[in-house]
């Protein structure tokens, strides 16, 4: 793997609300750690105004996947919890990961 392609990944993994809002969770809570959160909670800290049923859906069809491919979560779906994956390094430092505040400017 190329330098272009872990920096594609990275910006991949970003690129979506549900993410970056998932993995800032995951580093406030679980990073230090490596204890698991269990997949409502992440719900609860993504979701502040819309369908929540809608928002886990998402998770498990389309984020979760996607995080846990590119080996920044790892994901126990007996348990329903998710834990920081064997590439988490690469991807908790982002500094905007380790603050509450993480929303771009529009």
């Amino acid at each position: 793997m190329t330098t272009t392609d872990a920096v594609d990944r990275k910006f991949d993994a970003l690129s979506h609300r549900y993410r970056r809002d998932l993995l800032v969770e995951l580093a406030e809570t679980s990073a230090g750690t490596g204890d698991p959160i269990h997949v409502d909670a992440l719900v609860e800290a993504i979701d502040t105004e819309s369908d929540g049923d809608r928002v886990l859906i998402e998770l498990h069809h389309n984020h979760l996947p996607k995080l846990e491919a590119f080996g920044y979560v790892q994901v126990d779906r007996d348990n329903q919890t998710v834990a920081p994956g064997p590439n988490w390094a690469e991807i908790a430092a982002f500094d905007f990961l380790r603050t509450a505040d993480c929303e771009p400017d529009d």
